[in-house]
């Protein structure tokens, strides 16, 4: 893993600043022997919310690494818990459709996708979030500063485009029951792995362009600390990937969910139930009975 180094904080020239999506970020621009531009952005990069907070004078306070105990004690209970649960629930999920055939069903398939998804964020997503948010840099080995990103990306969009197909199937079933037949379970297993193979096509930047970065605070004498950023993408085609991810993994399913969701809601209002119907048309036979079995009354 390429590590860059030689990085100082006193050559910032950008300070934190909130964007429209009301996300901090911290862009600095580090002259290096390449003459590059890397667009920190411990936010993204990290997937913690970590920052860096910089003085007036340009350097790191000392007391951004100073997490207090009952801190830690705190959020390690509430990540670990969280982690905890995520898992244990998602593996009882899997266990239950793979140990009954009769659970094994073209919905179950997508539920049981859905839960693989989960089971990867809840090891790989939860932990180093913890971890970065905790420590306010990057402290794993350097070779997870592209991996634990990349997969976290890789499974919120296997959750969420499972999500959708989930959404699409019900559809097909409710507005087209004699066509949702032709769905066989090959045809899910088929499309299962298609959510697998666009999920990673769309997170493969985060592998491309994030790297470890050692900066240097050389005015307030801190040691190099390690940072997982943007360090392979101008900012500009970072910040577009980032904009098309939110529109991928929020927008567009969000449209397709609503829409289908909508149709199957105004597709159950509008039938009636067989006992309603069967009630109406007993209540015309008798009411044609009485028609026809009535004496005709005498002038």
């Amino acid at each position: 893993m390429e590590v860059l180094q030689f990085y100082e904080l006193s050559n910032l020239n950008d300070s934190v600043t909130d964007g429209a999506d009301n996300t901090s970020v911290l862009q600095v621009s580090i002259a290096v022997a390449t003459n590059m531009s890397v667009d920190v952005d411990p936010v993204a990069a990290n997937g913690s919310g970590a920052l860096s907070s910089v003085s007036s004078s340009g350097s790191t306070s000392s007391s951004l690494y100073e997490v207090p105990v009952d801190i830690v004690v705190l959020l390690s209970f509430c990540y670990g818990l969280v982690s905890f649960v995520s898992i244990l629930g998602n593996v009882l999920v899997l266990w239950i459709v793979a140990s009954s055939r009769r659970m094994q069903t073209i919905t179950n398939l997508f539920i049981a996708n859905l839960a693989v998804a989960d089971v990867i964020i809840g090891v790989f997503s939860i932990p180093f979030q913890f971890q970065a948010a905790l420590l306010q840099r990057w402290a794993l080995p350097y070779f997870m500063c592209a991996f634990c990103p990349y997969v976290q990306v890789v499974s919120v969009n296997v959750s969420v485009f499972t999500l959708t197909a989930i959404a699409v199937e019900r559809y097909r079933a409710i507005t087209s029951p004699l066509k949702a037949r032709f769905c066989s379970k090959a045809t899910a297993k088929l499309l299962v792995l298609i959510i697998w193979l666009s999920s990673l096509v769309v997170a493969s930047p985060n592998a491309l362009a994030l790297r470890v970065v050692l900066v240097v605070d050389k005015l307030s004498g801190l040691r190099e600390r390690p940072f997982c950023v943007n360090a392979g993408m101008r900012p500009l085609t970072w910040k577009a990937y980032n904009h098309a991810l939110v529109c991928v993994q929020y927008f567009l399913p969000l449209g397709v969910i609503c829409y289908t969701y909508g149709k199957i809601w105004k597709k159950l209002r509008q039938s009636k139930a067989p006992g309603n119907m069967e009630t109406v048309r007993d209540a015309n036979i008798v009411r044609n009975k009485n028609k026809v079995g009535s004496p005709a009354l005498p002038a």
